[in-house]
């Protein structure tokens, strides 16, 4: 073996472990967690109270009204929240709301100091809340008619206490196709079945749709435990699971849909948070070594190229890209994202390293992260966030 085989080896052969392992993780997943759509439906007809906070919502709010007011088999409330928007979401609220008597109209007009202003939205429109379970929605989520029915009979039927749904993204532009496409290929090992294990500490939840048992919540701190938790979700799962409540993972394929950003360079702009506050915990550091990771993806199979000899440094390179591939690939089959990116994963992992990195040197000169207009210093955060990746 020569040292340029030795080097591909010790090289990618770590990742080759990785990868297959992400593969095999998963496989499990996609077995593991139940389709809403494939669940049953109750007799029973549960009421329920949609919270969703707004802020600067005005192209999706009134379809994702809509579509929540139009939710068959239950008792339906939709408590809008509109967070010191700058634009029309308010206005739109209030035009649906003179429509329909079941959506109530609640306007943030100031941000209370050691607050983040989601959770602070979620907070004011709790407690206008009357049904007997909560649903926490983003405000460009949209689900069809049996969504939240079908989510409800599952929790009751199984005993969960919160009860989150796995979103179908819909497609934004090519390169925002490609992030999602490496960020799939890394959902198995997160391990997000684990969530519904008793014995497990591990709790998740997407934005998307969180169903929660209003009588769990209520037997909890609330939201002010959670009020500058930046992964508020994540953080919303473990509020439930650290206080004796059943926690589930559903897939909302077909169900549950959102856009979650509009175009790449959407993401860009609105991501800071994530990648520098929960990915990097506030540090530049950490930002640059995962955004290394990140670009290390894409050498690997650029070793190819080189001189081998020794069927093993030819080998490694093929199998740990064709575990990721798979990873993405079947991650998206089994949301219902498009295929084709899947292929072209390891760019995405360039993207996704290139938004951490930037992420994290706008992080560094701002001192936190920019989240709804608002700058929020890392020292006020770092010590309060629940969820560590």
């Amino acid at each position: 073996m020569s040292y340029i085989d030795l080097f591909v080896v010790l090289w990618v052969g770590p990742s080759a472990l990785l990868w297959l392992y992400a593969l095999g993780a998963t496989v499990r997943m996609t077995r593991v967690i139940p389709v809403l759509a494939e669940t049953g439906l109750g007799e029973a007809r549960p009421s329920v109270s949609v919270v969703s906070p707004a802020c600067n919502e005005a192209t999706s709010i009134e379809g994702s009204v809509r579509s929540w007011l139009a939710q068959d088999r239950i008792d339906i409330q939709v408590i809008a929240v509109n967070d010191r928007s700058s634009d029309d979401t308010g206005q739109i609220i209030e035009e649906l709301a003179a429509e329909d008597r079941r959506l109530v109209p609640v306007h943030v007009e100031a941000l209370p100091d050691a607050w983040l202003g989601k959770l602070n939205a979620l907070h004011h429109g709790v407690q206008r809340a009357t049904g007997d379970w909560l649903l926490f929605a983003d405000a460009d989520v949209r689900l069809t008619e049996d969504a939240i029915a079908r989510a409800v009979h599952h929790a009751e039927t199984h005993g969960f206490d919160l009860v989150s749904a796995y979103p179908q993204v819909e497609r934004a532009d090519w390169l925002a196709d490609l992030v999602w496409a490496a960020i799939g290929s890394t959902a198995g090992p997160s391990g997000l079945w684990r969530s519904r294990d008793p014995n497990s500490e591990r709790a998740f939840a997407m934005g998307a749709f969180i169903l929660v048992r209003r009588a769990a919540f209520e037997q909890t701190p609330g939201f002010p435990w959670l009020k500058l938790e930046v992964a508020d979700d994540m953080g919303l799962a473990i509020l439930l699971k650290e206080h004796g409540h059943r926690c589930d993972v559903v897939n909302g394929r077909g169900l549950v849909r959102l856009r979650w950003y509009t175009s790449f360079g959407d993401m860009v702009r609105r991501s800071q948070k994530n990648w520098f506050g929960i990915m990097s915990r506030f540090s530049l550091l950490r930002s640059c070594l995962i955004a290394c990771v990140c670009f290390a993806t894409l050498s690997i199979p650029l070793t190819l190229l080189l001189p081998l000899t020794h069927p093993l440094a030819f080998a490694l390179p093929i199998v740990t890209m064709a575990a990721l591939v798979s990873a993405s690939a079947l991650e998206a089959r089994w949301s219902r994202r498009a295929l084709l990116p899947a292929l072209f994963a390891p760019f995405g992992f360039v993207l996704l390293g290139a938004m951490v990195l930037r992420a994290g040197v706008l992080g560094h000169r701002l001192g936190g992260i920019e989240w709804r207009g608002v700058v929020y210093p890392s020292g006020l955060l770092r010590g309060e966030q629940r969820f560590e990746m």
